[in-house]
């Protein structure tokens, strides 16, 4: 697997052990996929859960039974219940608070503000509609906490209508719910009747509109201006490249989503900056060719899980030298041609003139005004706490690569007595945390077991008492009676 690990990946970390994820596993789900009948079932609105900390936050609520044992949310892992913006674990309410409501539905899961998560997440159980499309039953969605996501972009093409879906914001209880199997758990696997969503959905694009003629595309994101000002510096650089070679730039945000749909289904040869625009791969022919440009050296597994269940013939290209430590998620970039980049279009036998390569840094004012916006990107609250765990040490690495060239080993830098206190801390926080997500797991059993319990009490008092106010109990009484008599004489 080595030489497939060689002819698909160019970054300055080829030899972490974390790139195994990608090429030495199986991301492939095998299992029959089916549905899930939940009589008197219960919807639960998310809510925040307190017990442990994630990176983006984690939920409960979801789907649970008539006694408020969960029954499904959402997994992003296939076997952890504790992973990012999962929801696995439901709660209680009083019965007065409850909504009753005397009809089946169809639970479609949680829908995101997020275009990217509406495709990964949202997605999740969305086959069982390409199967049962004329079905009479609503589809019934949760939203994240504070959010009024509606993902009308995605639910028209698909087909489904506006009438035909409905977000529950009220503790609910139906008389059914059906519940489709997931399809994906994106941070590890994923079955192939996951796509047929994604499939249908190209149907109907067919039916829409004529095919984009186009067979090489560039997706582009130098006008996605998220922040203001986008977020990152000389993605035009790519985007020339790529245009000088035949690929026709595509600007999703700027097209209809069907047409972002047709322009990407009928392209046999892809490229584009890793994240959202290579997930849109989902809607692509199977196998096609998938270039992409890495904005950091982390691993995404998202991506992995989508090049084995589409098949694809997929590049990963480290593309920035980013002066300053940057998370790929909500990051800030500086897209350069790198050493990385030279040495996949020499694998490919891609011809380019060699002064691009030239300066094997970025110019100093670039590297300036790259500073300056992630100054005041990272000045954000909103976005600062995604830089909060940055070391020193990655700041100046970043900022040696960026200025000089030159690489710096982590080794020449011994950690403080004041840093190894704190990774202390940090490992003490994360046992506790373990700890009291397995006392809060035992003490939901016990709760079960006591209601449990506490039925079975009653359901004996009920039938008891039945017993005991019946004519044979009665007219049994004498004898009862006489008994009792016997049993005292039989010990004496």
């Amino acid at each position: 697997m080595n030489n497939e690990k060689e002819k698909r990946l160019f970054m300055s970390n080829y030899d972490d052990p974390k790139w195994d994820r990608v090429f030495d596993v199986n991301h492939i789900l095998e299992e029959e996929l089916g549905e899930t009948h939940l009589e008197n079932g219960i919807v639960l609105p998310l809510q925040l859960r307190t017990d442990i900390k994630t990176e983006d936050e984690i939920y409960k609520g979801g789907v649970v039974a008539p006694d408020f044992s969960f029954v499904a949310g959402l997994k992003r892992h296939y076997e952890k219940e504790d992973a990012n913006i999962s929801v696995c674990r439901g709660y209680e309410v009083p019965q007065e608070e409850l909504v009753y409501r005397d009809e089946a539905v169809v639970f479609g899961g949680i829908l995101y503000s997020h275009f990217g998560d509406t495709l990964l997440l949202t997605s999740n159980r969305l086959w069982w509609f390409t199967e049962h499309p004329d079905t009479p039953y609503k589809f019934v969605f949760l939203n994240k906490p504070g959010e009024d996501a509606y993902p009308d972009f995605f639910f028209d093409v698909l087909g489904l209508a506006r009438e035909r879906v409905e977000v529950i914001d009220r503790p609910t209880s139906f008389k059914e719910i059906i519940i489709p199997d997931e399809s994906c758990y994106i941070l590890t696997h994923a079955s192939r009747k996951w796509l047929e969503t994604f499939e249908y959905m190209k149907e109907n694009v067919r039916r829409q509109l004529p095919a984009s003629p186009y067979e090489k595309i560039y997706l582009s994101r130098t006008k996605f201006q998220k922040f203001g000002t986008g977020d990152g510096l000389n993605e035009a650089y790519y985007e020339n490249f790529f245009a000088e070679r035949g690929f026709h730039v595509v600007y999703p945000e700027t097209l209809p989503f069907a047409e972002q749909i047709n322009v990407i289904m009928h392209a046999k040869e892809i490229a584009c900056v890793f994240g959202t625009l290579s997930h849109m791969a989902l809607f692509a022919q199977n196998g096609i060719r998938q270039i992409n440009i890495m904005r950091t050296t982390e691993l995404w597994i998202h991506q992995a899980v989508i090049n084995q269940v589409k098949a694809l013939d997929f590049y990963w290209i480290e593309g920035t030298i980013n002066p300053l430590a940057t998370p790929h998620n909500y990051g800030y970039f500086l897209y350069y041609p790198t050493k990385y980049f030279k040495a996949f279009l020499d694998s490919q036998g891609i011809d380019y003139p060699e002064e691009e390569f030239h300066s094997p840094v970025p110019p100093r004012k670039m590297v300036l005004e790259y500073i300056m916006h992630w100054t005041e990107h990272f000045s954000d609250p909103e976005y600062n706490w995604r830089v909060k765990d940055k070391t020193t040490f990655e700041h100046l690495h970043a900022l040696s690569l960026a200025l000089f060239g030159k690489e710096l080993s982590k080794e020449d830098y011994q950690p403080t007595k004041l840093s190894q206190e704190l990774k202390k801390q940090k490992l003490r926080t994360e046992q506790e945390q373990k700890k009291r997500r397995e006392q809060e797991k035992i003490n939901e059993q016990l709760r079960k077991f006591n209601r449990q319990l506490l039925e079975e009490r009653d359901s004996y008092k009920e039938r008891l008492e039945k017993t005991q106010s019946s004519a044979s109990w009665k007219i049994t009484k004498p004898m009862r009676d006489v008994h009792k008599v016997l049993k005292k004489v039989v010990k004496s």
